[in-house]
């Protein structure tokens, strides 16, 4: 019996996002325990070297000026991954951007492909790092230089190797009939997948960053799977152009998930408390829960966390009002770490050359776009770019769906820009 080929590849690129262009490609093809081919090969970008990949893998822009394009040694990088089960670290970046580097000079090439990132956290949870240069020092790989291609290339196939002999990562997936069809019919895109039963009535359903690969972790057979597995008859799916998005609209589907926020109050006297309401009540909402035992248990972990009774002050005097700053401050400690960045912003995703948005003003969900335009273009003027209104959208929806520490990290603020525009009409 002929042994599978792995092609064992390592890409370093312009920059860490999905849109980066190849800078260098190191593949170790073997067959067995037989190397049968090595191909390595810096390539000629279109877009710039970024100094945080010089930084890293010592590569700089007059390396490449003399190298291949792309398109040079396409055939020939094809003849050595073709028939392969490619491998790499963190393989969704890197299979991504070879599938859109082939598909820009007219190839077709979606590979099957296994990830030694995600096998390290299945069979060793719980580790600080999971770097490719972490995994080698525990498995003691010697590796010469880190963050070059051939030399990484190299690294991932001694670690696949060691994972294969320690946790026998051998055996095949199964699924059922049924399921098998389906998976042949799911995208690999950004999107939401619903697993309905006989009666199309939802069973479960994942925002995704790739729906194919969500679709077989969720399908692959096991026993205790087994009663949860065969009442799943079909599989929806609905794409979009970014995760944010497709977060949304998952949350659409359970509009009773989040009843019950935790709102911050604050009284007369300046006192701030935090209080359970009702999600469309909720000005300040912290964060979302499904029923209100859940809220209020939160609140009441917090208070004792804070070490002081916030809700008990029994004069007005300066004693009290340092004792009331004082207990502000403790409050604001773990609430600062929730707050929305403005009343008026945008929540920005890119993809590819596109950003994908949502629109907050005066605290109110608006709507989502996208446009090609850059960010400062976009937060002159976003309601031109608006392809979709939200009507009566509670902004705590939002919260909930996402995430306030998502919203942060990906937030711009438009209240300058308000106020400008307040200063022009007058």
């Amino acid at each position: 019996m002929t042994p599978k080929r792995f092609a064992f590849i390592d890409l370093e690129t312009t920059d860490l996002s999905m849109s980066a262009d190849i800078v260098e490609i190191g593949v170790i093809v073997k067959g067995g325990d037989k190397v049968l081919d090595r191909y390595e090969t810096f390539v000629r970008p279109v877009r710039n070297l970024s100094a945080q990949t010089q930084e890293i893998t010592g590569i700089r822009p007059y390396m490449l000026d003399q190298a291949p394009e792309f398109f040079q040694i396409a055939n020939r990088l094809l003849e050595v991954l073709e028939g392969c089960i490619l491998v790499a670290h963190q393989a969704i970046l890197d299979i991504k951007i070879i599938e859109r580097a082939f598909s820009q000079v007219g190839i077709d090439f979606s590979p099957r492909y296994r990830c030694t990132l995600e096998l390290s956290k299945k069979y060793i949870p719980g580790l600080n790092n999971y770097t490719l240069e972490g995994l080698s020092k525990l498995f003691d790989i010697e590796v010469n230089k880190h963050h070059r291609a051939m030399a990484d290339a190299l690294a991932t196939s001694k670690l696949y190797e060691k994972i294969e002999d320690s946790f026998n990562e051998v055996l095949p997936k199964l699924y059922l009939p049924l399921h098998q069809k389906m998976l042949n019919k799911i995208p690999r895109a950004i999107g939401v997948l619903k697993l309905n039963d006989a009666d199309g009535k939802l069973k479960n359903s994942f925002a995704c960053f790739d729906m194919a690969k969500k679709a077989r972790q969720v399908l692959e057979f096991s026993s205790d799977k087994a009663l949860f597995l065969s009442g799943i008859e079909n599989i929806d799916f609905e794409i979009f152009p970014s995760y944010i998005l497709a977060l949304i609209r998952h949350s659409e589907l359970y509009p009773d998930q989040f009843r019950y926020v935790v709102d911050l109050k604050i009284n007369s006297k300046g006192i701030q408390r935090l209080r359970v309401e009702k999600g469309h009540k909720a000005r300040n909402p912290v964060m979302g829960f499904k029923n209100y035992f859940q809220a209020k248990r939160e609140v009441d972990n917090k208070i004792k966390l804070l070490k002081a009774p916030v809700f008990r002050h029994r004069e007005w005097s300066s004693s009290a009002r340092e004792n009331r700053d004082r207990k502000n401050d403790l409050i604001k400690s773990w609430y600062g770490k929730y707050q929305l960045p403005s009343q008026n912003f945008l929540v920005i995703s890119k993809q590819g050359i596109e950003n994908s948005f949502l629109l907050v003003r005066e605290s109110k969900l608006i709507g989502w776009g996208k446009t090609s335009k850059n960010k400062e273009e976009l937060i002159k003027r976003p309601e031109d770019f608006l392809l979709k209104e939200f009507e009566n959208r509670p902004l705590n929806r939002l919260l909930t769906a996402l995430g306030l520490k998502h919203i942060k990290e990906n937030t711009r603020s438009l209240e300058e820009y308000y106020e400008l525009k307040k200063l022009d009409k007058r």
